[in-house]
């Protein structure tokens, strides 16, 4: 049994009532990436092809609006930094993905510290960073230096915004290529908000970024959401530094639980991936946060104490009033699929897609 699935949710069936859904290989609804390893950061086009960052496959994959997978870029199991077109090119551990209006699709390339850009024909180039150079560089192209970036975000104007996981820091490259650090400082962790480098960030997970210009990071060690404003103003949106959770409520009175992705719809509502709390979380422009969407967990068959093994959300992406999920299985020993519970959210999602 491969260790990733992947769930396609419809927010309109989300709304009103309470569904159970059994996640299946194959079909229409839910599909299993044949091959996938290590599920990350999931994006979905406007034609309703979806793409996932396969990172212990080194890969990235892509799912026809039938449900039928292939490699988009890379190739499995062969870990590099070359360029080149589809099966040509390399990757090192890729993470966060994240579309442009274009169609184009950056990768984190995590081992590699590097941006990677990927066109619709499948063509890869290092849009940022050095191949195998640790840093924090701020300059043009390759010759900024990245350390461990996990998430990336692209806004309307082109501009690819970047979670510097092992730096602490979120970057921001613009149309022109040139990098520069938008908040907080290399090497200085913490929670503190503020504008630009008097913010402080525990190692950023992911980002989506709204029509707005807001630019949001999942931070998955501080358990929390934070916004960068388009002036440059980092505040905390929901949760609290340092206190882990599953606690709905407003702002700080909520509680996450290592939130790894990050998605925002057309009309400000942020998901999020709430990877240990085994749930899809909703945040309201308003600041409310209610559970969406449960991973559910049940007892071993052979009547074993422990709780069978996790099946953790990693990466979550929309388009239209698909809600896409990338779930993630740390163990082998999983011996049937775990079925996924759905609360009723207050409202649907928009049908503009903003990433």
């Amino acid at each position: 049994m491969n260790a990733a699935e992947f769930l396609r949710l419809d927010l309109r069936a989300m709304s009103g009532v309470a569904l159970v859904f059994s996640i299946v290989s194959g079909g229409a609804l839910s599909a299993q990436p044949e091959g996938a390893n290590g599920p990350q950061s999931v994006a979905a086009d406007c034609h309703g092809a979806v793409y996932m960052a396969d990172a212990a496959n080194h890969s990235i994959l892509k799912m026809s609006p039938a449900g039928t997978t292939s490699t988009f870029a890379g190739l499995p199991d062969a870990f590099g930094s070359e360029d080149g077109t589809a099966a040509n090119a390399r990757f090192n551990g890729p993470a966060g993905i994240a579309l442009d209006c274009a169609g184009n699709l950056y990768v984190a390339d995590v081992n590699n510290h590097t941006v990677r850009k990927v066109t619709a024909a499948g063509v890869v180039t290092t849009l940022a960073g050095q191949a195998g150079v640790a840093g924090s560089s701020d300059g043009v192209g390759t010759a900024a230096t990245f350390s461990g970036p996990h998430g990336v975000a692209v806004d309307r104007d082109g501009n690819v915004y970047v979670a510097d996981t092992d730096n602490s820091t979120i970057r921001r490259i613009s149309r022109d290529g040139i990098v520069t650090t938008l908040a907080g400082t290399a090497g200085v962790t913490g929670g503190r908000d503020g504008i630009g480098a008097e913010a402080t960030f525990r190692f950023p997970q992911d980002l989506a970024a709204d029509s707005a210009g807001n630019v949001y990071v999942a931070e998955v060690n501080s358990h929390t959401i934070r916004v960068i404003s388009p002036q440059g103003l980092v505040t905390t949106i929901a949760g609290k530094q340092g206190e882990s959770g599953s606690e709905d409520g407003t702002a700080a009175d909520a509680r996450f639980n290592f939130p790894r992705g990050l998605a925002v719809d057309g009309e400000g509502n942020v998901y999020v991936a709430d990877s240990n709390n085994y749930a899809i979380r909703k945040i309201t422009p308003a600041g409310e946060v209610a559970t969406v969407a449960r991973v559910a967990r049940r007892m071993h068959p052979d009547g074993a104490s422990a709780m069978e093994p996790i099946v953790l959300p990693a990466g979550v992406s929309i388009s239209g009033e698909m809600l896409h999920i990338t779930l993630y299985r740390g163990v082998s020993m999983i011996r049937s699929l775990a079925p996924v519970e759905f609360a009723a959210p207050a409202q649907t999602a928009a049908s503009e897609m903003v990433r």
